[in-house]
């Protein structure tokens, strides 16, 4: 799906994953935003 894209954020992002798929979703720049929920190990 050449459109799509995944974001991560880290703990320094400022804001949470809510937050910013509807900041995302606001500039109206995008179709449609939704947050997931999903963690990765840190070394």
């Amino acid at each position: 799906m050449p459109k799509w894209f995944q974001l991560r954020a880290t703990k320094t992002t400022n804001g949470d994953g809510l937050k910013m798929a509807n900041d995302f979703y606001e500039t109206g720049l995008f179709e449609y935003s939704e947050p997931g929920i999903s963690t990765y190990p840190v070394e």
